[in-house]
């Protein structure tokens, strides 16, 4: 019996499904033991393909425990099933102190013959043979055990010990997350080897490698295209040193080959030369071959590597971001963009000619302080990767859309109230305007929002309490002596007759409140604030000057309503932009 205790309710796991078995499978098999109340074979979201687990509900604990007992490791479709009580709890599951990792395994081992070894020290909780897809086993498994005791006594008593016609090692099995900075330059003992001959089998390597000292374990793997490659494991770091020293490059061809010519690979190394080197761990792996790529590409295209600066100040120019720039590396060339009156909008681009040059300057000078503010630096895009890249990054991260107080529109940009039934303002809640569509009135600029002497919130004709009255759609009964009411509150300060125990603190825009927004919302947050700055500047076009603004970079509009000395000369470049119109 799998002595096991039972959680608190009755799901067992099965795991090493063929692919083509089904729930009905399943079903027809474990309703033997007793009344089953659910199966499910757990599927690719996407193309709706088994991944190879699933799990089966009784009714009763005591069919759940016969199942387990009775119904572990029989074939199901020409694979053996593993059988153990779904654990909810991740913490039990991936404990280590009670994990075994069992190697050098007779290739005839399966799941019930390790099971059947390492049951005597202990109760199992779990026990599988690593095996490929057709079920041959690669010579290592897990057994993991329900004390830490239980898998102590077996390591002690089976390490070393000959199964199967093989001296196996057994010893606690190292989570992948401790084992990170292991095999390092300094200290490697595990090589990868590849380009070997084809009848070379793991008994070769051994012969061949084992020269140079002592082996722990050697493995050859077939990937999906048919290649091969191995890993030889070394007890010691100079075993392992000099191993490649000697056999990297070692030539395999015959002495009647020599005479052709050496076939290459896609990675340029020679096909009939040993490849033996140190394994790399696999996100080490991927960064050298990110950066190999980068830098082929840049030579193979003899393209220049572009990057964009962000937050220069006006008074930067060609020159003079050059020189910012040239102690990095070679400039070829650097622009600094300029508007009608000559001075810097505020980004440029510089390119070089290497990738590690641009990879210095990006490095040095991202977030560096000049003239009192800090600069952006980073690898310049393409405007469709950029919205590519951002969309991606939306849809992942972006928090669910919730309502803003005081607007009743998600619309779009460029700003001004939309049009209700028989052509009148359509406001939001309290009377405040929703900012979707431009709408013209008779006689006033595209944007114009009407208003009394001091814009939007003055209190004039068009006031924010109004069309519906001087409290908005609510009522004067809804108004609470500081101006707010069920629908939020008031932005154009106090209802008349109404006591007010003093102003409404002016709210504030910060880069936290803004990144925990969506897109549009951030820029609907914006819009409000940039009009009710730019409407005391310039009540007729504040409607047009906002969403003129708002094509402008998140960062770059914080900084116009932190700076009303920007603001004003932004909206002076506005107007004359419209004049010119």
């Amino acid at each position: 019996m799998q002595a096991n205790k039972a959680p608190q309710i009755a799901s067992l796991y099965v795991g090493d499904l063929h692919p083509d078995v089904t729930e009905a499978m399943l079903y027809e098999l474990f309703n033997r033991i007793g009344p089953v109340a659910s199966i499910r074979v757990c599927r690719d979201k996407i193309n709706r393909k088994s991944l190879g687990y699933g799990y089966v509900n009784f009714h009763n604990f005591s069919d759940a425990e016969t199942a387990l007992d009775t119904l572990s490791y029989t074939n199901i479709h020409g694979r053996s099933c593993r059988l153990m009580w779904s654990q909810r709890d991740t913490g039990s599951r991936k404990t280590s102190n009670s994990n075994v990792y069992v190697a050098n395994l007779d290739k005839n081992i399966d799941n019930k013959a390790l099971h059947d070894t390492f049951s005597v020290f202990g109760d199992i909780c779990s026990c599988k043979v690593a095996a490929d897809r057709l079920g041959n086993s690669y010579g290592y498994g897990f057994v993991h055990f329900e004390t830490a005791e239980a898998a102590q006594d077996a390591i002690t008593k089976l390490n070393n010990m000959e199964v199967g016609g093989k001296r196996i090692q057994v010893c606690l099995c190292e989570n992948r997350k401790d084992a990170q900075n292991s095999n390092g330059a300094s200290d490697f003992t595990n090589l990868y080897v590849k380009c070997f001959p084809e009848h070379w089998t793991e008994e070769t390597l051994r012969e061949e490698f084992g020269t140079f000292g002592s082996l722990t374990g050697v493995a050859v793997r077939t990937d999906g295209q048919g290649r091969r490659c191995a890993f030889v494991n070394f007890e010691h770091h100079q075993d392992a040193k000099e191993c490649v020293k000697v056999m990297h490059m070692k030539d395999m061809r015959s002495p009647d080959e020599h005479s052709q010519d050496e076939e290459v690979g896609t990675d340029g190394h020679p096909l009939t030369r040993l490849y033996v080197q140190r394994a790399q761990p696999k996100a080490e792996r991927e960064r050298m071959l990110k950066s190999q790529y980068a830098y082929d590409a840049a030579i193979k295209n003899k393209k220049s590597i572009s990057l964009y600066i962000k937050g220069l100040q006006e008074n930067v120019r060609d020159e003079s971001l050059r020189s910012m720039f040239e102690p990095f590396g070679q400039v070829l060339s650097a622009t600094a963009p300029v508007d009608s009156n000559g001075n810097c909008r505020g980004f440029g681009f510089v390119n070089y000619a290497t990738v590690e040059e641009a990879t210095k300057a990006v490095s040095q000078m991202h977030l560096k302080v000049i003239d009192g503010r800090a600069i952006h630096v980073d690898l310049a895009e393409s405007k469709q990767d950029r919205e590519a890249r951002q969309a991606r990054a939306h849809q992942r991260f972006a928090p669910p859309m919730r309502p803003m107080m005081g607007m009743a529109n998600r619309g779009k940009f460029p700003m001004g109230p939309t049009m209700g039934p028989m052509g009148m303002n359509k406001p939001g809640p309290c009377g405040m305007p929703n900012f979707a569509n431009p709408v013209s009135f008779p006689g006033r600029p595209m944007g114009y929002l009407p208003g009394g002497p001091g814009g939007f919130g003055s209190g004039g004709p068009w006031s924010p309490c109004s069309p519906f009255g001087p409290c908005g759609p609510c009522g004067p009964q809804a108004c609470s002596p500081c101006g707010a009411g069920p629908c939020g509150p008031c932005l154009g300060g106090p209802c008349p007759g109404q006591p007010c125990a003093g102003l409404r603190p002016r709210s504030m825009v910060t880069p936290a409140t803004l990144a925990s927004m969506s897109p549009p919302m951030q820029k609907q947050l914006l819009g409000e604030k940039l009009y009710s700055e730019i409407a005391p500047l310039n009540p007729a076009h504040a409607g047009k000057i906002t969403g003129m603004m708002l094509e402008m970079e998140n960062s770059d509009i914080l900084t116009l309503i932190e700076s009303p000395e920007q603001l004003q000369t932004k909206v002076r470049e506005a107007l004359r932009m419209l004049e010119r119109a």
